[in-house]
């Protein structure tokens, strides 16, 4: 038998102690754990591409933007390119927002016989209210393809505005302020907002509660598995505790290290309790054929289950397998 093994069936008292204290002391951490909605931070620093993609940014601006759309039947109505216009006016006062872009602060480029000049398709000051002027506006949005399909929508149902983010800049903020626009804006337009900082943000909303739903049911599941298994509560009480030391620990160790939880890890507690309950169903079918045959003392039946997936040369003062050299 290894004496590492040997060691703690010996000093069993110890050694629960002790795995009691470590288990105290991390789950004290578990409420210094953060979540990270960023997919960047889930990239390798080293990477080249990274490194490029960031070298880029810092010489043009972050790549990210929030599109906001005003939908309606037909937005080219004074009260809606009215809307539009405060909205604009708006999303530009959000410090995280480095330029909000829409029909009510674009120019139009006009060409005539031998000269070219550019005016603004929206006049901020005189917005179009009569029907020949919005019918003017629609004419010029809707005739050209640049238009259509960024500052309105192609089937000319929907205005857009295209925020372009500073470069750093929180995007919960960012999120948060142009919710606030939206909901003083509401009606009778639907309004709606997307881009990857917003759906950054649901998903890390969603990561914790995903994990608070899906982590209880592995748990009865496990122990519904065990239960028919083996029909006795203490060996599911044991597998499962065991199983819970093992999510308390790594979840624990993350927040000592100030690891995030990502959207990939947030499997981790479900993974180690599915992958795990194998272990355990191992070690206590093979403790419960073989613990009590005859002539095998209690430290015998216990390390027994481990010889079969525990390499013997692994463990410190374990024989050296047959054949081996000297």
């Amino acid at each position: 038998m290894p004496r590492v093994l040997l060691f703690f069936l010996r000093h069993a008292r110890l050694t629960l102690a002790a795995v009691l204290a470590v288990t105290v002391f991390l789950a004290l951490q578990l409420p210094l754990l953060t979540q990270s909605d960023s997919v960047d931070k889930m990239l390798p620093e080293g990477d080249p591409v990274i490194a490029h993609t960031r070298e880029m940014e810092e010489i043009f601006g972050n790549d990210e933007f929030l599109v906001v759309a005003l939908e309606s039947p037909n937005p080219f109505t004074a009260p809606t390119v009215a809307k539009l216009i405060r909205m604009t006016r708006e999303f530009s006062k959000i410090p995280e927002v480095r330029e909000a872009v829409s029909a009510s602060n674009t120019k139009n480029v006009v060409g005539v016989p031998e000269n070219l000049f550019t005016i603004p398709l929206v006049d901020e000051t005189n917005p179009p209210k009569t029907e020949e002027e919005l019918r003017a506006l629609r004419r010029a949005i809707l005739s050209k393809d640049f238009f259509r399909g960024s500052i309105v929508s192609e089937d000319g149902t929907a205005f857009g505005i295209i925020l372009r983010m500073n470069a750093g800049a929180d995007k919960k903020a960012l999120v948060q302020a142009v919710q606030a626009v939206v909901d003083a804006e509401k009606g009778p337009e639907n309004i709606y907002f997307t881009g990857s900082p917003a759906i950054n943000l649901q998903v890390g909303r969603h990561m914790g509660a995903d994990m608070a739903r899906f982590f209880p049911l592995v748990i009865l599941l496990i122990g519904a598995a065990l239960w028919f298994g083996f029909g006795s509560l203490w060996c599911v009480l044991l597998s499962l505790v065991v199983l819970l030391l093992a999510v308390i620990w790594v979840l624990g160790l993350m927040a000592l290290t100030k690891t995030p939880m990502s959207v990939i890890s947030t499997m981790l507690p479900t993974l180690l309790i599915a992958v795990g309950s194998s272990y355990a169903i191992h070690v206590l079918t093979e403790y419960a054929e073989r613990g009590g045959e005859e002539g095998r003392n209690r430290f015998e039946a216990v390390a027994g289950p481990w010889s079969a997936f525990i390499p013997r040369s692994g463990w410190p003062g374990s024989p050296r397998p047959s054949g081996s050299g000297r």
